[in-house]
């Protein structure tokens, strides 16, 4: 139990990261709005088509980063998914192991109440 302990632990770092990139896509949101912007302006000015272009790789590359770190996480989806299996198919231990303990403790109810052979 420690060792799931330590590897949900694991995740820490990575749901701090991920919050951390929610923020700065609420950072960069103005940056989009000005894209918008600059793209209305591009009609009338051509040379700022290099700004654009470039707000764009820097769009695209963002973008591309993030999906391969979602990507890098499925092996650990896959895991959760077949560990929540494992557990749903061990459900019924539980339920056994509740069931003969009362039935254990009745056996031990029976064995206190009646009295030794004479």
């Amino acid at each position: 139990m420690r060792q799931l302990s330590e590897l949900a632990n694991v995740f820490e770092p990575l749901r701090n990261f991920e919050m951390q990139i929610r923020d700065l896509a609420k950072l960069l949101e103005p940056m989009r709005r000005f894209q918008d912007q600059l793209r209305q302006v591009l009609q009338q000015f051509g040379p700022l088509q290099a700004l654009d272009q470039e707000l764009d790789q820097l769009s695209e590359a963002f973008r591309q980063s993030l999906s391969q770190l979602a990507g890098a996480l499925e092996p650990a989806v896959a895991l959760q998914d077949r560990l929540a299996h494992l557990a749903n198919a061990f459900e019924p231990a539980k339920t056994l192991r509740e069931e003969f303990s009362a039935l254990a403790q009745g056996f031990e109810r029976s064995s206190q109440e009646s009295p030794p052979p004479a």
